[in-house]
């Protein structure tokens, strides 16, 4: 049996994280660990056991742009994955500055999750080409 990788989600609506956590129950992820912002994630005891982590852009108290930024200074090797509602909110510089190696747009997320993952860890970067620059 293959090692299950360990995933860590932040996000602040509790249904989305529910339902990212089934869906990658149904894949080989475990999650170790939700989060409900992005204050949360970086005094997570947890951060040290993953292999991966899906953060919200947008959460309260600290949002995903500087808790990635925090957590990649911390923890290079841990890829970290952006998740939003507001694409036409980000730009592309500003996400890689931050230290995410990919991006999906939450509407898409079924679709489009194994792909991006796959992506990431090979270490490629996993953007839509929507993104715009600043």
């Amino acid at each position: 049996m293959e090692k299950k990788i360990n995933t860590i989600i932040a996000d602040d609506n509790k249904r989305f994280l529910q339902g990212l956590e089934f869906i990658l129950s149904k894949m080989d992820y475990k999650v170790i660990e939700t989060c409900n912002d992005g204050i949360d994630l970086i005094n997570s005891p947890n951060l040290q056991y993953a292999d991966l982590i899906l953060t919200d852009l947008e959460m309260p108290h600290m949002g995903g742009f500087e808790a990635g930024l925090r957590v990649n200074y911390l923890y290079p090797h841990i890829p970290i994955i952006a998740l939003t509602m507001h694409q036409e909110k980000v730009y592309l510089e500003e996400i890689i500055k931050s230290g995410f190696k990919g991006f999906i747009y939450k509407p898409d997320i079924s679709k489009k999750i194994s792909q991006v993952i796959d992506q990431v860890f090979h270490n490629e970067f996993a953007f839509p080409k929507k993104l715009k620059l600043k």
